[in-house]
C-alpha cells in the first residue's frame, strides 16, 4: 500500500504542470426500479500525458478523489467541463466495463461529467513537494 500511495502522492499532482485541468466522469448504477447507486471515484483521462499508473493504482486513485477535496487540493466541477472534449471515449475504461459487467440484470449505467483541477492550495503543495 505505501508504493502505491507514494506513486499516486507524486504522479497525480505533477500531471497538472502540463495541463490545469483533466476531464472525469462518474458513473451511476440505475436499477430497473430507478433506484440510483452513486460510485464514489471518478476515472480521469489523462490526455496526452503517460503517467503509467497500474490499473490497480487507477483505482486507488478513483477512490481517493473525496480526500483529496477534503484536504482542499483539488476541485471537482459538472457545470463547467472540459471544452473540446469527448466524454463518451472514458465509458470504455476498464473500470467502467467492469462495473457494467457486475452490475445487476435490467441496470445501466449514467455518466456524470467532471473537470478536475487544482485548488490554489493544491497547486502550492505540487510546486514545493514535488520534483519537477
Amino acid at each position: 500500500m505505501r508504493n502505491i500511495l507514494k506513486a499516486l502522492d507524486e504522479r497525480f499532482p505533477n500531471l497538472f504542470r502540463t495541463h490545469p485541468t483533466y476531464p472525469c466522469i462518474q458513473p451511476t448504477e440505475i436499477d430497473a426500479n430507478e433506484k440510483l447507486t452513486n460510485y464514489r471515484f471518478f476515472i480521469f483521462d489523462y490526455l496526452d500525458q503517460q503517467p503509467g499508473f497500474t490499473l490497480e493504482e487507477e483505482m486507488h486513485l478513483a477512490m481517493s478523489i473525496d480526500n483529496l477535496q477534503r484536504l482542499g487540493l483539488i476541485k471537482l466541477n459538472s457545470r463547467i467541463i472540459q471544452l473540446n472534449y469527448d466524454y463518451t471515449k472514458l465509458s470504455t475504461h476498464p473500470i467502467v466495463l467492469d462495473i457494467a459487467q457486475h452490475s445487476d440484470q435490467g441496470s445501466h449505467l449514467s455518466i456524470r461529467n467532471f473537470k478536475v483541477e487544482l485548488t490554489n492550495y493544491g497547486q502550492a503543495l505540487a510546486k514545493c513537494c514535488f520534483a519537477s
